[in-house]
């Protein structure tokens, strides 16, 4: 139920029950450039929440506001032509015309190029799960409906159903990702077993990456750099967005072995295995120094 002050705004307890009395609605009106943001507004609202012909309040409020409600069908598209961009094509004129049209366009270009764009990272995430071939012909039969092509041809969908398509293709992609991002984590989980926390791991394509665990003992890998943009040597450190995705690519017969690492401190002037600078000529000649090697069993000294 709405307040009184609500009451005495819109006149009636559920705003919706003016979308057949609009003449009893005294609430806010918007005209002109107000109008067209609202009308975009609507279009937007109904491809995520409620449609035209069940709209929530908000929209109910929108329609009323931009002078909709009661009016036909013919001149509520024309002012859904005019938010999306969707074009009528001209009704045939003179003597005998008969009112026919051409065939219309669904989508506007802007439209089309996110649908495209959505089809693709939909394609992409679906060739890296199970079962993907069942989300790809999903998405063939909400694309074929917006192309009006197969079993759609010559049905040309409503805007609302347009909205309705797109917002669902949306969705498709979403859970798409959630999925991956799943099998990422499962994978990761079952590879990080192999691996040992704080040892280097060489990919031959990837590069060097160090594996380490949280305090809740989830293990992930971190990219270790070594050189600058230049390709030049640098001070190593480690960069969490390069490691992204890698658990599942390192395999325990990639650890890189210590007389590699000590090969990589001598040239860069790092110890590998701790990733501090050596201090002294005898451990920058051995490429680590006294507790690493220790630690490692590796020998030290001249």
């Amino acid at each position: 139920m709405r307040t009184a002050f609500q009451q005495a705004c819109y006149g009636a307890d559920d705003i919706r029950d003016l979308l057949t009395r609009p003449q009893d609605y005294t609430g806010p009106r918007y005209t002109g450039f107000r109008a067209t943001v609202a009308t975009e507004a609507l279009l937007v609202h109904w491809a995520e929440c409620c449609t035209r012909a069940a709209p929530c309040v908000t929209a109910a409020l929108f329609i009323l506001a931009t002078g909709q409600a009661g009016q036909t069908s013919g001149r509520m598209v024309r002012d859904d032509n005019r938010a999306t961009g969707i074009e009528d094509a001209p009704r045939g004129t003179g003597k005998g015309a008969g009112g026919a049209r051409a065939p219309r366009t669904v989508l506007t270009d802007r439209q089309a190029a996110f649908v495209a764009g959505l089809a693709d990272q939909i394609t992409a995430a679906a060739a890296g799960i199970a079962h993907g071939d069942t989300f790809t012909a999903v998405l063939g039969e909400l694309t074929a409906e917006l192309e009006m092509t197969g079993e759609f041809a010559g049905k040309r969908p409503t805007r609302d159903r347009v909205s309705w398509v797109i917002g669902a293709l949306k969705q498709l992609r979403d859970g798409l990702w959630a999925l991956q991002r799943k099998q990422w984590r499962e994978a990761g989980a079952a590879a990080a077993e192999q691996l040992e926390v704080n040892a280097l791991y060489r990919h031959p394509e990837e590069g060097l990456f160090i594996i380490r665990e949280s305090a809740a003992g989830r293990r992930y890998a971190l990219a270790v750099i070594t050189e600058d943009s230049q390709g030049e040597p640098c001070k190593p450190y480690t960069d969490w967005a390069g490691g992204r995705g890698m658990l599942p690519k390192l395999t325990a017969d990639m650890r890189a072995d210590a007389e590699w690492l000590a090969h990589l401190g001598r040239k860069i002037g790092f110890c590998m295995f701790c990733l501090k600078v050596l201090t002294n000529q005898a451990s920058k000649r051995h490429g680590y120094g006294p507790i690493c090697a220790e630690n490692q069993g590796l020998p030290y000294g001249d």
